[in-house]
């Protein structure tokens, strides 16, 4: 193994790159313009296949909300520490949520609580049907 494939951290940062567009609901074309780079060169970036400037990489971190480290994969606080991650998911959600007032929040809440509730309700409903003798 060469010193450049021990270090190449361009998988790492296209991977980490596409995974925050995608949490922020952006298409490449989008964050091609907004950080003024051609969506073919954005596309080449998450695929590992080429990197760009400290400066484009500043613009996709703040672009993106996330920092230089977790783009090149340095572990965060919260991996450090051990503690896991939330899923690319719930990560999803919480961009959704981020903008919402409390209303609209309470609101959400008590939907996913319902929806929680209701499909409980049904797998006991199902598992006592798959119970029942013939």
């Amino acid at each position: 193994m060469t010193y450049s494939d021990k270090f190449n951290l361009l998988p790492t940062i296209g991977k980490n790159i596409k995974e925050a567009r995608l949490i922020n609901d952006i298409t490449t074309e989008e964050l091609a313009a907004l950080v003024g780079l051609s969506e073919r060169s954005i596309i080449s970036i998450e695929n590992g296949l080429r990197g760009t400037t400290i400066e484009n990489y500043a613009k996709l971190a703040d672009i993106l909300g996330i920092s230089i480290d977790e783009i090149v994969g340095k572990p965060n606080r919260r991996q450090a520490a051990g503690l896991s991650e939330p899923s690319l998911k719930i990560n999803k959600l919480l961009h959704i949520c981020k903008n919402l007032s409390d209303e609209q929040a309470d609101l959400v809440i008590n939907v996913i609580s319902g929806l929680k509730t209701y499909t409980k309700g049904l797998e006991a409903k199902y598992s006592a049907d798959d119970k029942r003798p013939d």
